[in-house]
């Protein structure tokens, strides 16, 4: 695996729920991650977090709905990211993709349908399989439900990328060495599911 990177996610606060679940999955790849409303410290100043986070991201994810599209913090993150060369991935909400503007006008985006959990789910696997495919990554952090760590081996890249498209929703299956609870990885966003959903009482 090469070198952990940094990835930026930039949304507005309606769509603070979606963006933290990218962060969860961007951070078990094994890569450090900012979204403000989970690392944010109190006591900060919020612009000068923000372009310090920005500066030191290789990956911009930003999240552009009716909800972010006009808002000033979400439109100041994009041109300072434009302006220092970050990578873009835009998330955007189809009904308003005619309506995007500026920097990221001519970038290609993630297509995102708001109020669908699955789509969101769909929007989130192709942000893990770029970075797999761009970073090199081969495994998984999780943790179990009983609180042990556990780094996993992920299968081929595109052997994940034909999970993704299948029916087939187990990514990896294991047990933890500790509990011996099931370890079963959602190909779509590398979250642990849990084992109740796969009948084990």
């Amino acid at each position: 695996m090469t070198q952990p990177s940094k990835v930026f996610i930039a949304y507005g606060e309606e769509d603070k729920e979606f963006a933290e679940s990218i962060y969860e999955s961007v951070e078990k790849l094994g890569l450090e991650c900012y979204a403000f409303t989970k690392v944010h410290r109190s006591g900060n100043w919020i612009p000068e977090t923000d372009l310090e986070e920005i500066k030191s991201s290789e990956y911009f994810v930003v999240i552009i709905t009716s909800n972010s599209i006009n808002s000033q913090w979400v439109n100041q993150e994009i041109g300072v990211a434009y302006a220092l060369g970050k990578r873009f991935i835009p998330i955007c909400e189809e009904n308003i993709i005619s309506e995007i503007k500026g920097f990221i006008q001519n970038v290609e985006c993630i297509r995102y349908r708001t109020g669908s959990y699955s789509n969101e789910e769909e929007c989130i696997s192709e942000i893990v399989l770029k970075l797999r495919e761009e970073k090199k990554i081969d495994k998984v952090k999780i943790v179990c439900k009983c609180g042990t760590k556990h780094i996993l081996n992920l299968p081929p890249l595109d052997s994940h990328r034909e999970f993704v498209k299948g029916d087939d929703k187990v990514l990896v299956y294991e047990h933890c060495s500790i509990c011996g609870n099931r370890l079963i990885i959602c190909p779509l966003t590398l979250k642990v599911i849990d084992t109740v959903e796969w009948g084990e009482k």
